[in-house]
């Protein structure tokens, strides 16, 4: 089983727009945790190559990828569902063409600071195009702050993203990627994994009405 984990990019807010991206301690210690249970991972940082390419890069094309595209909730949510929006599409694709994630048999997205609706925008969007062009299963992970598992089932209705990882992800994924090499994954009970239609363990605690952010906005007055 092939697996990637991928530390997703987003618009950087504060300190006057000159925030430094993090490195991403959490796709690092997940990908030691599961290769000592004996799988093969490989991750990338898109964050960072987006941040560096956008900044510095002499390759007009990589230089001029437009993140703030994706913070736009009402054209991510119309692609979504129509497609038929090149721009935001074109702008995906630049994205995807900084790493490899064709050839895996899941995918995994990281996401940090959720709180920025890009990184939900840019996530939805490849999630969309990895889907269609390879098949694999996507899950995503990172979520940082609780909320209402309403929300995050409207993301797992698009249909782009097969199951959301709530809380520390370690057991979690294991169990993941041992459910779909023996081909039984949806008929397990695991803690903190949500899928479609699975309103999960009863533990999760919603945000409080300041906290309501992206995922209540978006998610999607539909």
């Amino acid at each position: 089983m092939k697996i990637k984990l991928i530390h997703m990019p987003r618009v950087h807010i504060g300190y006057g727009h000159k925030q430094i991206p993090l490195v991403p301690l959490g796709i690092a210690t997940l990908k030691s945790f599961l290769e000592k249970q004996g799988y093969k991972i490989d991750i990338d940082d898109l964050n960072i190559k987006v941040d560096y390419d956008t900044k510095y890069s002499k390759d007009r094309d990589q230089k001029g990828i437009n993140l703030m595209l994706f913070e736009n909730r009402e054209r991510i949510r119309n692609y979504l569902k129509r497609g038929n929006d090149p721009e935001i599409e074109e702008e995906a694709e630049k994205i995807l063409k900084k790493t490899n994630y064709k050839g895996y048999d899941i995918i995994g997205m990281s996401l940090q600071d959720e709180l920025i609706f890009s990184v939900i925008g840019v996530s939805l969007v490849t999630a969309k195009l990895i889907k269609e062009q390879t098949g694999a299963t996507i899950v995503l992970g990172g979520l940082t702050y609780p909320r209402p598992r309403v929300e995050h089932q409207k993301i797992l209705n698009t249909g782009y993203v097969d199951y959301i990882v709530e809380g520390k992800g370690e057991y979690t994924f294991l169990n993941v990627c041992r459910g779909l090499e023996k081909g039984n994954l949806n008929k397990l009970d695991i803690n903190e994994l949500l899928s479609k239609g699975n309103k999960g363990p009863k533990t999760s605690k919603p945000l409080d009405s300041q906290k309501k952010n992206i995922f209540h906005n978006y998610l999607m007055n539909n």
